[in-house]
């Protein structure tokens, strides 16, 4: 995903390349090359000049870094939409295992699944 794309999704504001591709998101100290990461603290700021990540989100400008910034109201809020984007949800497939026990009585509703020993 382009950093524009991401930068769409959450609202901010790129200071940087906005072509960039984001192929994954990290804490800021285990960023590799093509992760966002962010920064909400003053004290995170040292780690910054030798972060290999692609962009991180902050919310405010950080002045003198090589890194790509995306600007946000609030870089949690951001951060949590970076994880959605890269690391979504699994999707079960609506089913009720052979090996569930269900009581005859109960009352299911649709699209569930119930798995193996539950």
């Amino acid at each position: 995903m382009k950093l524009r794309e991401f930068a769409e999704i959450v609202r901010g504001t790129i200071i940087g390349d906005p072509e960039i591709e984001i192929t994954g998101v990290s804490g800021i100290k285990d960023a590799k090359e093509g992760d966002i990461s962010f920064i909400s603290s003053a004290k995170y700021l040292r780690y910054l000049q030798a972060s290999e990540a692609a962009c991180i989100i902050v919310k405010d400008q950080v002045e003198d870094i090589p890194i790509n910034q995306l600007i946000v109201p609030n870089p949690y809020y951001a951060f949590a939409r970076a994880l959605e984007c890269f690391h979504p949800s699994p999707i079960f497939k609506a089913t009720i295992s052979d090996q569930a026990i269900v009581s005859e009585k109960a009352v299911l509703g649709k699209g569930l699944s119930i798995f193996p020993l539950a």
